[in-house]
């Protein structure tokens, strides 16, 4: 397994909760509002968008510094007014 810890923010939902109290190396951050069925991955350069949910799951992947950078900074900002993280 991978040492990283990774953070997230996912909808509120009862198996999203279940699946957290399992993952040892993610800090999450839950929310009633957001409601997706797919998922933004940044990491370096990169961004992934990700559909898991279509009966073809399907990805994206963006290189390009800027974009990646912008996509971090609205997490952040999104993670800042959410309330208390679940470790």
């Amino acid at each position: 397994k991978s040492k990283i810890t990774t953070y997230a923010i996912l909808p509120d939902t009862p198996y999203n909760r279940e699946r957290q109290e399992k993952d040892e190396r993610r800090t999450v951050k839950f929310s009633r509002h957001l409601k997706i069925d797919g998922e933004i991955r940044s990491y370096g350069d990169k961004v992934a968008l990700i559909d898991l949910q279509a009966n073809s799951p399907f990805a994206v992947i963006i290189e390009n510094h800027n974009i990646a950078e912008t996509i971090r900074i609205i997490w952040r900002q999104l993670w800042d007014k959410l309330g208390v993280a679940v470790e």
